[in-house]
């Protein structure tokens, strides 16, 4: 064969291979079964990552030029040839840069996933950006962060180490044609990527590592499809609502501070799909959907997220203004984490197959920085975990979990907050199925829900509140008062409507949304089966269940052995005042 033929025949084979590559993912995007419904976790527009130099690829170091700073110009100019040929621009090895590089629409970027072949970016402002389609695969970013790094607790960046997006300004629009097979982003205190404004992203993997701010901020997706997210040692240190320190943020998010990210041109998200995410070691909440600037986030489909280790929440959802909709959720497992496991607020018509949730209201940043820092007020370099709960869910309609599995739940070691297995409040149609087990607080407390329908066994909670209840149904609201002062959750009465507060405020009256949001519940239709268990051995001087301000029409079955309950003077049961229920009994159980 002649080198000419033999050169065609190499060109030809690549091109096969570029089409193996393409053609799977686009079949993918339009036949794939939803993760949460099958457990797929298939990678979207993943293939392994090249291995050595495609055909034809060009590299920077070709393209350098006497005079230049660093390597960014050459960096540039071989993104320009490789779009003008039609080739990919290949990363052989570590390039440095401190300007920002902006590549051009089109490109193909390909390196082999290595570590001594990155991009490396030494500047403060941001590392990458992305306007137009783009294709890449096996591409390691680093943010250079010096391996003796402090988490800062001082002001931060809001620039970001990658950004891909469409346009946010002007006239708003998704873009489409962003490919990623394979991406790591590492090393870094700027955000490590954002993604706004784009139309069916296909990710096959994403890997963050090291990243002292947020990790990952998605804005504006429609469509999309991520394989697999996994993320390790995240996150700053300063006070809760400054901090920076989620693995996923899905949301329009203020502290993104580029010249191209405008909040105001921010579209919704809708039909949004991940696979599979594994987080851990995060100074705030690990996953976290916002949308308090009611841009509109539709049919989430998650399959499996893993999180262990969470300075704040673990799973959270939550909208101050219209809710979040149409999600469907596979399974959720969180472990150690401060503040609340699994969180849910104004959401309506959410589908949880299974949630499980250990060690709620545990030093997490402690742990992360190797030496105790428990909460104690909202204060620097503290995990934050001024109401650790289970599972807490606020002010939602239509929302099931199938198989739930509460364990380990302690108080607060700063405020008193008890650490209860599951909180409700403000709810309508919410049904759990499960078990909550070693709480400090009541393992079940319901206030102000409608239409509830719970099927749980409780065992040994109630640990630390003094006279407590193994489950608590009671009705928080108080008639609200222009000179008091509210902290987000309280609930108040106004005009024959009651309301719930969604931030700290004083002197602004309901309805006012930018303050509260109106309550679901009115404590009637309620469906309550509950199996008490307490296998330790100790006196309990509560109650297995407690109603205060119990409203009518409840249907109430307890499983519970007396003795456990009368030994120490407490009773199997308390209902105060007296109400009118469907049906209200109490069976014995010796399983104890």
């Amino acid at each position: 064969m002649t080198h000419r033929a033999r050169r065609r025949s190499l060109m030809l084979t690549s091109a096969i291979c570029l089409v193996a590559f393409v053609a799977p993912a686009d079949a993918r995007r339009h036949h794939r079964p939803p993760a949460a419904a099958t457990g797929s976790s298939s990678s979207p527009a993943a293939s392994p990552a090249s291995a050595g130099r495609p055909a034809g690829a060009v590299i920077p170091s070709a393209f350098a030029q006497p005079g230049d700073a660093d390597d960014g110009p050459a960096i540039g100019r071989a993104a320009a040839a490789a779009v003008a040929r039609g080739v990919p621009l290949y990363i052989d090895r570590d390039y440095r840069f401190s300007g920002t590089l902006q590549l051009p629409p089109n490109l193909v970027l390909r390196s082999d996933f290595s570590d001594t072949k990155r991009l490396i970016s030494t500047g403060t402002g941001d590392g990458i950006v992305i306007s137009g389609p783009i294709d890449m695969d096996g591409v390691v970013i680093d943010g250079a962060l010096p391996q003796d790094a402090q988490r800062s607790t001082n002001i931060v960046s809001g620039h970001c180490l990658i950004g891909i997006h469409g346009d946010m300004k002007g006239n708003p629009s998704y873009l489409s044609g962003v490919r990623i097979g394979r991406l790591r982003i590492q090393n870094t205190d700027r955000i490590g990527i954002v993604l706004a404004n784009l139309a069916d992203v296909q990710v096959g993997r994403l890997e963050l590592h090291r990243i002292y701010h947020a990790a990952s901020i998605w804005t504006g997706m429609k469509g999309g499809h991520v394989g697999q997210l996994i993320a390790d040692d995240i996150g700053n240190l300063r006070t809760s609502g400054h901090r920076g320190g989620q693995a996923f943020l899905m949301t329009a998010e203020p502290a993104v501070q580029t010249d191209w990210y405008a909040i105001p041109g921010a579209l919704p998200v809708s039909g949004f799909q991940l696979d599979n995410a594994r987080i851990t070691r995060t100074t705030d909440t690990a996953f976290y959907v916002n949308d308090d600037r009611a841009k509109g986030i539709d049919g989430l489909v998650i399959g499996t997220v893993t999180i262990d280790t969470a300075g704040k929440d673990g799973f959270k959802i939550r909208s101050a203004f219209r809710p979040v909709t149409n999600t469907r959720i596979g399974s959720v497992q969180v472990k150690r984490v401060a503040g609340v496991g699994f969180s849910l607020q104004h959401v309506r018509r959410v589908a949880a197959q299974t949630v499980s949730v250990d060690q709620a209201g545990y030093d997490a940043v402690g742990d992360i920085l190797g030496h105790p820092a428990p909460f104690n007020g909202d204060t620097l370099a503290r995990s934050i975990s001024n109401v650790p709960e289970g599972v807490a869910i606020v002010n939602s309609d239509i929302v099931s979990i199938a198989n739930l599995n509460v364990s380990h739940v302690t108080g607060s070691p700063a405020n008193g907050a008890e650490g209860n297995g599951i909180s409700l409040a403000g709810n309508k149609q919410v049904s759990i199925n499960g078990n909550i087990d070693d709480t400090a607080g009541a393992g079940l407390r319901d206030s102000s829900n409608a239409d509830m329908d719970m099927a749980l066994t409780l065992r040994d909670v109630s640990r630390r509140a003094a006279g407590g209840a193994f489950a608590l149904v009671t009705n928080d609201s108080r008639p609200w008062n222009a000179t008091a002062s509210y902290a987000a959750g309280d609930v108040v009465t106004l005009n024959g409507g009651a309301f719930r507060a969604i931030d700290q405020n004083s002197g602004q009256s309901p309805p006012d949304a930018a303050h509260w949001a109106p309550v679901n519940g009115d404590g009637s239709g309620n469906r309550y089966r509950l199996r008490m268990i307490e296998s330790s051995g100790r006196p309990f001087a509560g109650n297995a269940l407690r109603v205060n301000g119990a409203p009518d029409g409840m249907d109430v079955v307890v499983q519970a052995d007396p003795k456990v309950f009368t030994r120490s003077g407490g009773a199997v049961d308390r209902i105060s005042p007296a109400a009118r229920m469907v049906r209200h009994d109490v069976e014995d159980t010796q399983d104890n």
